[in-house]
């Protein structure tokens, strides 16, 4: 299964924005899952990312959890706002 994420965040959110993302690179990323691209646009006065993380078979509700609990953290900074879409690999 791969989930691809969409973020959007402020310039002034960027700082807690990357400290974040800082704690979660030391948590390391779930044994189950891996990224498997990433990029990052500065729009304006925001900045747009996107990325895929793709999810072990049998590993994927663990995956899911785990990847909504870390982007559900990062929407509690102000100005950051994010979209998961599933995408199967039957």
């Amino acid at each position: 299964m791969v989930i691809k994420v969409y973020e959007t965040w402020s310039s002034q959110a960027a700082h807690e924005v990357n400290k974040k993302y800082s704690e979660f690179l030391k948590q390391r990323l779930p044994f189950f899952s891996k990224s498997i691209g990433l990029k990052m646009v500065p729009s304006g006065s925001s900045i747009k990312s996107s990325v895929a993380y793709e999810l072990g078979h049998g590993k994927e509700n663990m995956g899911l959890l785990e990847l909504t609990q870390m982007f559900s953290a990062l929407s509690l900074i102000p100005g950051y706002h994010y979209e998961l879409s599933i995408e199967s690999q039957d």
